[in-house]
């Protein structure tokens, strides 16, 4: 309960649904809270970060398949692949947050992008996702 004296956390009295336990949810306080004194992530290797970035894209390609498409992006557009901005739809933890559509040169920057439009740290956002073309529109 130190936490919602704080307000950090919401209470809400339980109900059926939660066996009659009380009901916590974290404010946008306590996500600034987590945000300002989590630790630094740690370093990652350029396969890592490949990877993460393919998560992270949410695609619904198998991991070589998005490899394949993002050497096909980059032999398109050159040595300067990454720099050509990119959609990508932002969706956030807190439900009544919309998902936000914009565009980026990557994920990360999608990231911190949407986070400074809707005023919430880069930790409030459940995930980003790259919105990919339809074939036949």
């Amino acid at each position: 309960m130190a936490l919602v004296d704080l307000g950090l956390m919401t209470v809400r009295s339980g109900s059926a649904l939660s066996g009659g336990d009380d009901i916590f949810r974290v404010t946008n306080a306590g996500r600034a809270a987590v945000a300002a004194n989590s630790p630094e992530p740690p370093k990652i290797t350029r396969s890592q970060q490949r990877y993460l970035d393919y998560l992270e894209a949410d695609c619904c390609m198998s991991f070589g398949e998005w490899l394949k498409w993002k050497t096909r992006v980059a032999a398109a557009q050159g040595r300067h692949a990454m720099s050509k901005l990119l959609p990508f739809r932002v969706h956030f933890e807190d439900p009544e947050i919309a998902p936000l559509d914009l565009e980026a040169s990557d994920a990360e920057s999608a990231r911190q992008l949407a986070a400074t439009h809707r005023g919430v740290p880069a930790g409030a956002i459940h995930k980003v996702k790259i919105i990919r073309e339809k074939a036949n529109g």
